[in-house]
């Protein structure tokens, strides 16, 4: 994933890239560098599937934690 891939990915799931850094856990920095860089493949393989299966950061967090 590009670094322009990437943040299109966060706008499409409504994210700041330091709300992303946060929702997947890691440093804020950490989302705001992949802005630059672009993601590490395992991240980029997660947004992708995301946004494939239509969901959104809120709805994710509720199947891992089995909120309803």
């Amino acid at each position: 994933m590009t670094p322009d891939e990437y943040r299109a990915a966060l706008k499409s799931l409504g994210l700041t890239q330091n709300e992303a850094g946060r929702w997947l856990g890691v440093h804020e920095q950490s989302g705001r560098r992949w802005a630059v860089y672009g993601p590490p493949e395992p991240i980029a393989k997660f947004l992708r599937l995301v946004i494939a299966l239509g969901l959104t950061p809120q709805k994710v967090d509720d199947i891992i934690y089995e909120k309803k």
